[in-house]
């Protein structure tokens, strides 16, 4: 199972759908983290060893660079604004219930409707 982070681009409704269907997930509000910079709000995901959900292009620049540098991170998912909370929930949900975290190890992808 892939346990994910949610930051503060990623709705609480995909919170709360992804908690009702039993998939391991905390979000930077509930967490009280989301008053932290980019950086430290990544290094808590990492810390935690959870792969990042988000929709904000820093992060996925960030991810990028720490690919570049070999500093290992457990992932990064990279929600397009456009998609729709019912899409990402159904995306995220499969994703946690089919793979394992190590399959997201230092990987960055964006969540794509499939």
């Amino acid at each position: 199972m892939v346990r994910f982070y949610l930051d503060v681009h990623i709705q609480m409704p995909v919170y709360d759908q992804l908690l009702l269907r039993g998939v391991d997930v905390v979000h930077a509000i509930r967490e009280e983290a989301n008053r932290l910079d980019d950086e430290s709000l990544f290094l808590q995901a990492v810390t935690l060893s959870r792969v990042m959900v988000t929709a904000d292009h820093r992060f996925r620049a960030m991810a990028e660079q720490w690919q570049a540098e070999g500093r290992d991170f457990p992932g990064l998912i990279f929600c397009p604004a456009s998609l729709g909370i019912g899409v990402i929930v159904r995306r995220l949900e499969h994703i946690g219930r089919t793979e394992q975290d190590a399959d997201w190890r230092n990987r960055v992808a964006w969540l794509l409707i499939a």
